[in-house]
């Protein structure tokens, strides 16, 4: 039986990135990915405030390898959604 990802406030999220798994990235790039429908948008919990899932980290880490790799927001949507 699957676990369910665990929700974690932005700013707890963006701190999980950045130490548990290298990654830097911001509340602008994490809402920009959701906008752009690369990422589900985050769930909304008391107070309008977003919370994002931890199974999303593999795509975000994909994400960020295709934009470094030189790939663009449209090249990245084609190949991942």
């Amino acid at each position: 039986m699957n676990t369910p990802p665990e929700l974690m406030k932005v700013n707890g999220f963006i701190e999980y990135l950045n130490q548990k798994e290298g990654i830097v990235i911001t509340k602008r790039t994490l809402r920009y990915y959701a906008t752009e429908g690369i990422l589900p948008k985050p769930v909304k919990i008391g107070g309008n405030r977003a919370h994002y899932r931890t199974d999303q980290v593999p795509k975000i880490k994909l994400v960020m390898l295709l934009q470094k790799s030189g790939h663009s927001i449209n090249q990245i949507k084609q190949l991942i959604t």
